[in-house]
């Protein structure tokens, strides 16, 4: 393929990715998930370092998200904006890493897999989320590239690469030890430059000491307000399963079973040609599969961290193993399956609701306002007060519990229609909505909403409207 041929592709490429994660960004609501982010980033930077450590989430995302919001300030298109920014850079560097003499992929596979995230459902969901995901993916892609530069050229300069790559991908989210381990395994297995590399992974546990040490006791009481170690905690996802690790792939693959198994197809035709470069074949299948068994193996022994998410970073192994099998068969099968994969996704993103708004809030709050006129308005869980307070421009109560309601109910302004969102399940649900009814409230509708991010499934909600029994509708 010519250079000038290579660029142009190169440049479609990009422009596609741009658009399809621009298009899906417009008129984007915030999620409450985005707003525990937000709420830390936008600290005063005194303050920041505090709040970061009793964070769950690591400091590279939510210093560079604080800094972006010191100078774009918050809205849905301007802090949205820093995620897609990620996710066009991952896009852009898989071409260029290609010229950095590694043997993970070739030029033309680099293209292949570059296509295939441009257009991945997936990504584009997490390109347009303000959290670490897009930036850990991203990083992770470099520092899995610069360790397989630094396994042919073991000099200063790409020891120093990899080690700042690696650093900053495991101070971006605690996947980056499951990348670490994966490295350390692979030199061990493969017994090359096993002291150096050794020597630099070393200097990555010590690099991370610091933050460990200001982290641990706010990890530590996270996890002894659970009921126990094995217990799950109420925010921990759901034990997985062996169908949670085949959901995973198959939303690398749009969700669609027909496009796994292409994928599987294409990939395996791929390794049985392949004859040459076993070890990067392998680094690949390492990259793809320890990650996911051994988020399991702690799921299922320890404590429940299997959240689709934090994979998100094994489904580059699998686009490049797909690409690198694609590079074997002649242009016209080839590009039928490119065209199969492109329509697959493509109708993913606009045939489904895949791409709709997972949390309306700025729809909902709008519905609630106008519905609830000049009534109070009362705002449940407590959980939400952030995003609503960004939306809702009227005062509102916070309620989450039944003598929370008593408190409302017992001011003047609660003399006639009032105006509930709470989640659908769960007893203290219950008990207010009881309540409500002995307290001379009838209840004239509910309707159910869109889900909000509860970790392992959403928390469905719904909207009520009561009236006391002496007013009229």
């Amino acid at each position: 393929m010519s250079r000038k041929k290579t660029l142009i592709l190169f440049t479609i490429i990009t422009a596609i990715a741009f658009f399809l994660r621009w298009l899906f960004l417009i008129n984007d609501s915030f999620t409450a998930y985005e707003f525990y982010f937000i709420d830390i980033a936008k600290s005063d930077f005194s303050h920041l370092m505090g709040k970061v450590t009793n964070f769950t989430h690591h400091p590279v995302f939510l210093y560079i998200l604080h800094f972006w919001i010191g100078v774009f300030k918050i809205s849905e298109f301007s802090t949205k904006f820093l995620p897609l920014l990620f996710g066009v850079l991952l896009v852009v560097a898989i071409p260029l890493t290609a010229f950095c003499g590694h043997d993970l992929f070739d030029k033309k596979s680099a293209l292949l897999t570059a296509f295939m995230v441009a257009f991945s459902p997936i990504h584009i969901c997490f390109s347009r989320q303000v959290s670490p995901y897009s930036l850990f993916v991203l990083l992770s892609f470099l520092s899995n590239i610069s360790f397989a530069i630094l396994l042919k050229k073991t000099n200063f300069r790409h020891s120093m690469l990899y080690f700042f790559s690696m650093l900053f991908t495991i101070y971006s989210h605690m996947g980056g030890f499951v990348i670490l381990f994966i490295h350390v395994l692979f030199i061990l297995c493969t017994k090359q430059h096993i002291k150096k590399l050794l020597l630099i992974q070393g200097m990555l546990i010590i690099s991370y000491l610091p933050w460990g040490i200001c982290a641990l006791p706010g990890q530590i009481s996270h996890y002894l307000s659970a009921p126990g170690l094995t217990c799950m905690a109420k925010w921990d996802p759901p034990l997985p399963t062996p169908h949670t690790i085949l959901k995973t792939f198959l939303d690398y693959a749009a969700g669609s079973y027909l496009l796994l198994f292409l994928f599987l197809f294409i990939a395996g035709y791929g390794l049985l040609k392949n004859k040459k470069n076993i070890n990067s074949t392998l680094f690949l299948m390492a990259w793809m599969i320890v990650p996911p068994l051994v988020f399991y193996l702690i799921s299922i022994f320890i404590v429940s961290i299997y959240k689709i998410q934090a994979l998100f970073f094994i489904s580059l192994p699998l686009y490049i193993l797909v690409a690198n099998g694609l590079t074997r068969f002649n242009g016209v099968v080839r590009a039928v399956f490119v065209l199969i994969i492109a329509c697959v996704m493509c109708i993913k993103l606009f045939g489904t609701s895949f791409y709709h708004p997972q949390e309306d809030w700025k729809g909902l709050l709008s519905a609630v306002e106008k519905q609830s006129q000049s009534d109070v308005v009362i705002i449940y869980p407590p959980g939400i007060k952030n995003v609503v307070d960004y939306y809702f421009r009227r005062k509102f109560y916070t309620v989450d519990n039944v003598k929370d309601i008593m408190k409302v109910l017992s001011m003047k302004e609660a003399t006639g229609r009032l105006f509930l969102v709470l989640r659908k399940e769960g007893d203290s649900n219950q008990a207010i909505l009881d309540y409500m009814r002995d307290s001379n409230y009838n209840l004239v509708f509910m309707r159910y909403y869109r889900s909000f991010y509860s970790p392992g499934g959403g928390n469905p909600l719904s909207y009520c409207l009561f009236v006391r029994n002496d007013k009229p509708l």
